[in-house]
């Protein structure tokens, strides 16, 4: 029998186990999955965790998933809520505003940039519908229009056909419950193995990095005379 750590309320809210005592053990738990009732094992010995009552042919895989897209949609949402940050951190590259084009692979430097994702996709959406495309979670910029899809892949990737749309796309590779702990902590890096981007373009940024005097320029080469050779 399958043993899960989340579960919904009756309100379809969901609850980890970590959650549950003797005083709300007795209350309606539902299976994310098959969407059958759970009960809540709170024994002395094994693991905390939520059991289905009667047998089921419940799917890891669709739990999993379902999981992982429900905690980021109410974890976005707080945040939503509360004002508080909901931070993506991504690579960024800077430019020497002194260097010449040429000069731009020696006097570039690439950086970790933070970008607080609440300050400009401020309505997010469960299965939300974007035209011929419906994410898993879609965030979305009402003043300009501009979507972003979060996805949670278990088994199969994203379509093609979504990848190539031209619209962002942030990819969550879920293998397991630890794989979510990223968007828990309200916080999410692209350079994570587990997590892909799609179509986020990197605007270079041109800064005062050498001030005129840099180190990164090569050296010019110095075409010395040949000798002749004696015969």
């Amino acid at each position: 029998m399958i043993k899960y750590e989340f579960a919904f309320t009756c309100e379809g809210i969901p609850i980890h186990i970590s959650k549950v005592s003797a005083k709300n053990r007795n209350q309606k738990f539902i299976c994310i999955s098959c969407k059958k009732p759970l009960t809540a094992k709170l024994g002395k010995i094994k693991k905390h965790h939520f059991a289905h009552k009667n047998k089921s042919s419940c799917n890891k895989e669709t739990y999993l998933h379902r999981i992982a897209k429900y905690l980021f949609y109410n974890y976005y949402l707080k945040s939503l809520n509360s004002g508080e940050p909901f931070t993506i951190e991504y690579q960024k590259t800077y430019v020497c505003s002194h260097a010449t084009v040429s000069d731009h692979k020696f006097c570039s430097t690439v950086k970790e940039e933070p970008y607080d994702l609440t300050k400009t996709f401020t309505e997010v959406k469960l299965e939300g519908q974007y035209g011929t495309f419906r994410p898993d979670v879609l965030l979305l910029d009402p003043e300009n229009d501009i979507p972003i899809f979060v996805e949670f892949v278990v088994k199969n990737r994203i379509s093609i056909e979504k990848k190539n749309s031209g619209h962002r796309i942030i990819e969550f590779k879920i293998d397991s419950l630890k794989d979510v702990e990223s968007f828990i902590n309200c916080y999410v890096k692209f350079d994570y193995i587990k997590i892909d981007h799609h179509n986020f373009l990197d605007k270079q940024k041109a800064i005062a990095l050498c001030y005129g005097w840099c180190k990164m320029k090569p050296k010019p080469t110095l075409n010395k005379p040949r000798r002749k050779r004696r015969r």
